[in-house]
């Protein structure tokens, strides 16, 4: 297998020289760290602040445009790479005679004021005199977009944002243990949950555990929708006040980060006697979820496999409806491929799947099941691994 770096960088090349590309621009977090390996808190975290990475394909190598704030964690991450850096964020400059003090002097004497300018400079370093450079459009402004257009009139800007889920929608090993590795995480600590379970707990309270569990295995918490009874339908709801009681319904639609890439997963609970419905509709989710991990193949369609899931459930739930039955997950918890109707995008080996077939009724409850595959050269290999069946607790 090889590594990791020669893997990206051609899956990089390969889906650049589909769209004829000579530069790729990512703004979104996911994309910047999967072009340079840096990651800051600032870019996730607030909306304001831009920063970009971009990839020269003549040269496959990738620079980076950050503020000045991120310039001394990019020192520590990747000071081997290019950068350039904008704005007025200020460090007080010791005078000892520190080599890492020198590089973030050294990058800051060179500041930019605004991160326009700092684009601008780039794109000109790569002597591109005609071409096109995608740019991922989720995080960069309109008038920064327009800027770059006005500076550059022998260019053509195109939208990238699907074109950076094409490029990261196959997997290398070393992500898929990752993924792995997350999906691992939450289903320990959601059966870490389960077993300090007590009556009368809210779904709140459930909700703490489980962050503390993920928290103690090296998990970075992510998202939790635990809900009980009637707000089992909610779909990506908040966690409430509502206690837990005997025959209680609880759906789980939980995951978690273990280094930057993500889980989520689904399993439904009930508390004391299960009902006849629960029971069976919770049947034929899981036989529509089992057709649809039994029929992932490389070379199927991802309509083929949502149409194959849908059809499973209704000879059980003939009202049955989804507009999805699973999505690809990695760096963000929803990537390509998405298997809705009439997608054609054939299924290929590496892509890591979240497979899913929940049922929401509005003053019922809601059950659901959920697990996380990795499609191979002959079929598909699970990344979950416990037991997807009903889980029923008597108390």
């Amino acid at each position: 297998m090889e590594a990791f770096d020669i893997f990206r960088r051609k899956r990089i090349n390969l889906i650049m020289d589909k769209y004829n590309l000579d530069s790729l621009v990512g703004s979104l977090p996911e994309n910047i760290y999967y072009l340079s390996d840096f990651k800051s808190i600032s870019h996730g975290m607030m909306n304001h602040v831009q920063a970009y990475a971009l990839y020269d394909r003549k040269n496959e190598s990738a620079l980076l445009v950050l503020p000045i704030a991120d310039v001394s964690t990019f020192i520590e991450q990747r000071g081997e790479m290019s950068v350039r850096c904008y704005g007025d964020f200020y460090f007080e400059m010791p005078e000892v005679d520190s080599s890492f003090t020198k590089k973030v002097q050294k990058v800051i004497e060179e500041k930019f004021t605004t991160p326009e300018e700092a684009l601008i400079e780039s794109i000109k370093n790569m002597n591109i005199k005609k071409g096109r450079i995608g740019i991922d459009q989720n995080k960069i402004p309109p008038q920064s977009w327009n800027t770059l257009v006005d500076n550059f009139p022998d260019l053509e800007f195109i939208e990238a944002g699907n074109i950076f889920g094409e490029i990261r929608m196959v997997k290398h090993n070393t992500e898929v243990h990752k993924l792995e590795r997350a999906a691992e995480i939450t289903e320990n600590a959601l059966y870490s949950s389960l077993s300090k379970l007590e009556m009368g707990m809210t779904e709140k309270q459930i909700a703490d555990l489980y962050i503390s569990e993920i928290v103690k295995q090296q998990g970075l918490p992510f998202f939790n929708v635990i809900t009980e009874g009637e707000r089992a339908a909610f779909s990506d709801t908040i966690c409430t006040n509502r206690n837990i009681k005997m025959n209680s319904l609880l759906r789980f639609d939980i995951g978690c980060i273990y280094e930057e890439y993500r889980s989520d997963i689904a399993r439904t609970a009930v508390i004391g006697d299960t009902s006849s419905k629960v029971k069976d509709y919770y049947k034929y989710i899981l036989e529509g979820e089992m057709e649809l991990i039994e029929h992932i193949k490389p070379g199927v369609t991802a309509g083929e496999i949502f149409n194959l899931t849908v059809e499973k459930v209704r000879k059980g739930i003939p009202q049955y409806k989804r507009h999805h039955v699973g999505h690809g997950i990695g760096l963000e918890i929803y990537e390509p491929p998405m298997l809705i109707k009439n997608n054609d995008m054939v299924l290929e080996p590496g892509m890591v799947l979240s497979v899913e077939t929940p049922f929401y009724e509005l003053e019922w409850g809601g059950i659901q099941v959920e697990d996380t595959i990795v499609v191979t050269d002959k079929g598909c290999k699970m990344l979950t691994k416990s037991n997807n069946n009903l889980i029923e607790m008597n108390r």
